[in-house]
């Protein structure tokens, strides 16, 4: 698979949660193929939409392993979203002060199978907090989920690389 006779960077991700990323906005790089688009018909992913628990005892430790020791964690909101909806920038408000940190870095910390991407909302409960999320991965690329679909409805690889890597063509000669 090519772009301008070059081999492309072939990123792919579990499910989209809808839309997918573009290269720019998750990897500060931007790839003429690797834009955010719409996927349809990923229900079957069982990552369509997920919610995770995290007790506020569980977020400031794993804010700890960041650097960030703020106290018992009061509040927790998305101030920063990119272009297909995902979080960039989370406040976290602390008995012992305030502070900003990138979502991929809180997703890392709480485990990515926890947070399982980062186009989530986020909700206070009791003494915790509730992330409400839809996809599994880093958005960009082809959706496993969306792919899957797709075959299912008819499209063949043609297709659906067409579709998850618009531009690109699949090249048989040597690339440059």
């Amino acid at each position: 698979l090519a772009w301008n006779s070059r081999p492309i960077l072939a990123v792919f991700h579990s499910a989209s949660g809808g839309q997918t990323a573009s290269s720019e906005e998750v990897w500060g790089r931007a790839a003429p193929y690797l834009v955010s688009l719409p996927v349809e018909n990923e229900e079957d992913s069982p990552d369509t939409y997920w919610r995770a628990s995290i007790s506020g005892t569980t977020l400031g430790r794993a804010l700890a392993t960041l650097g960030l020791d703020i106290g018992p964690i009061r509040e927790v909101e998305v101030v920063e979203r990119s272009p297909s909806g995902r979080a960039l920038r989370i406040q976290v408000r602390g008995a012992g002060g305030d502070s900003k940190l990138g979502a991929r870095d809180l997703r890392s910390a709480l485990g990515e199978n926890v947070i399982r991407s980062t186009l989530f909302e986020i909700r206070s409960h009791g003494d915790g907090f509730v992330f409400v999320g839809a996809g599994h991965g880093h958005g960009v690329g082809m959706s496993q989920w969306g792919a899957e679909a797709m075959a299912r409805r008819g499209s063949d690889y043609r297709q659906i690389l067409a579709t998850f890597f618009p531009g690109t063509e699949i090249s048989r000669g040597p690339l440059r």
